[in-house]
């Protein structure tokens, strides 16, 4: 009996001591990981300590939870109000724990040399590697990777084309008047045609979606010919679609492996009707809580076009001065994406403006900070703000300049539906050899998609909701976005 109290005791003294020593492991542990994240934090800040900026001792997604934002938003706000706290400031640093981040915003000479000049050297890296879920593609892949030149010279043709720009015309008026029968027979109508409390943040993706589907992929997905269960369930069906391959992809399929073939697909679909339809869906927000704006744009209108029928392309791309500066206010206060990200790529580090930065610096050109300071609009809305916007032959140059190598000179069959830096100071696109290779499609198709509904209808905030759709917040995930959906009447216009 004695003999086993011991053994019991010696037991519990062992357990004990193994307690211990687990627990003094574990805080040894930790305060080796704390003393070396420390370190890192101090040897970061002291790098980068003669620039102005924001630095806190907590990691990216702690740092956010305090201050109740997404990570990704809560970046750009931290950029955004260095340069607010630093008028004179053209660069700033971001620094949260032991990531840090430099960012260029108001020089466009320093915009220029990183997006248009510099491309190759403070390029993408492995940054957007997750984006590449299908592998290396068009938006993912390094500048110096054979993939993404690969992609960009096949595709380029497809979304720059005069005939394929009218293509799109073509297809997005057909989509148009389908997606209105549509929206009737899931909605209903009142006798005169009336629609209420349309769900814009749902339907619109789904007009980019068949768009993007027919003039890329020559694949008409069909989500109006049916009925809501079925355009929910080809809403929810992208990712096996992607996986699929079912459609039949405009670039010529030899010239791609079944993984570049996908990668292709995935992102252009991404880009193609998420981006698109976010935007659009803030223009026919705002118009709809401003009575007076969306009348002065459908005079506008009315002074060009009698009926839906003499929609045509050049009226789009040429006429309409007011509308277009519109769609580029609504894109400079609500920036689709925040961030161009880089990162030096050089062996011995690259020079910016004149200041060296080491190998690895993460550089990232704030669109979100460059259009709050665009043409002193601040905070402001003001539709009329890129009326005065003149090109002359210093700012053509420049635009050229911009234009990268795989285009030809010039605004091209776009006409006055362009995005200049110089004139406008806005990059909801991007420049250089890296931008948007759909911006000219995106440009048209939502500049079309408005006239028709204007034309048609009277967009108003639905009665009894206006408190509701105002509390709704805007956020950033990847793109601009929210979480409950805007409503919209459409009242026929008689």
């Amino acid at each position: 009996m004695t003999e086993e109290i011991g053994l019991i005791g010696s037991f519990n003294q062992l357990f004990t001591l193994s307690f211990f020593n687990v627990f003094l492991l574990i805080v040894c542990l930790v305060s080796y990981l704390l003393i070396r994240y420390t370190i890192t934090f101090f040897t970061i800040y002291f790098k980068f300590k003669h620039l102005p900026g924001y630095v806190s001792f907590f990691p990216p997604l702690i740092d956010s939870m305090i201050h109740r934002k997404i990570y990704v938003h809560h970046l750009y706000d931290c950029a955004l109000n260095s340069f607010k706290n630093n008028p004179s400031a053209k660069v700033v640093k971001i620094q949260l724990g032991t990531f840090s981040q430099i960012h260029i915003s108001n020089d466009e000479n320093l915009i220029r040399e990183i997006l248009v000049k510099k491309y190759k050297t403070v390029s993408k890296g492995n940054l957007f590697e997750p984006v590449g879920i299908f592998g290396p593609n068009i938006f993912s892949a390094d500048s110096n990777d054979p993939i993404w030149r690969k992609h960009r010279t096949l595709a380029n043709p497809i979304f720059s084309s005069s005939s394929h720009l009218k293509n799109v015309f073509r297809v997005t008026l057909e989509e148009c008047k389908k997606m209105i029968k549509f929206w009737k027979s899931i909605y209903g109508s009142e006798s005169d045609g009336t629609i209420r409390k349309v769900n814009i943040s749902n339907e619109l993706k789904s007009i980019t979606l068949d768009v993007i589907n027919r003039v890329a992929f020559d694949y008409d997905v069909g989500i109006f010919d049916k009925d809501a269960a079925h355009r929910d369930g080809i809403h929810d069906w992208i990712n096996n679609l992607l996986n699929g391959l079912i459609y039949n992809f405009v670039l010529p399929k030899y010239l791609l492996s079944k993984s570049e073939l996908l990668s292709a697909i995935f992102i252009v679909l991404f880009a193609g009707f998420e981006t698109s339809s976010t935007s659009l869906t803030f223009m026919l927000r705002m118009l709809a809580k401003d009575q007076k704006l969306q009348e002065e744009i459908l005079k506008e209108i009315n002074q060009e076009i009698d009926n839906i029928d003499d929609i045509t392309f050049e009226i789009i791309t040429n006429k309409l001065p007011l509308l277009t500066s519109f769609i580029k206010e609504v894109l400079r206060t609500k920036t689709p994406i925040g961030t161009g990200g880089r990162i030096v790529l050089k062996k011995n580090g690259e020079v910016i403006g004149g200041v060296h930065y080491p190998k690895d610096t993460h550089i990232g050109v704030s669109y979100y900070s460059q259009h709050y300071f665009a043409k002193n609009g601040l905070d402001e809305f003001n539709p009329y703000r890129f009326l005065t916007t003149k090109s002359d032959s210093s700012s053509n140059e420049l635009e050229k300049s911009d234009n990268n190598e795989f285009e030809n000179d010039g605004k091209g069959p776009m006409g006055e539906l362009s995005i200049n830096l110089a004139t406008d100071k806005l990059l909801p696109f991007s420049i250089g050899p890296r931008d948007c290779i759909g911006k000219r499609m995106a440009l048209l198709e939502m500049k079309l998609i408005l006239v028709f509904l204007l034309k048609n209808y009277k967009l108003k905030v639905p009665k009894g909701l206006e408190t509701q759709q105002d509390s709704i917040k805007e956020t950033y995930v990847v793109t601009r976005t929210i979480f409950e959906p805007y409503l919209v009447d459409f009242e026929t216009r008689l």
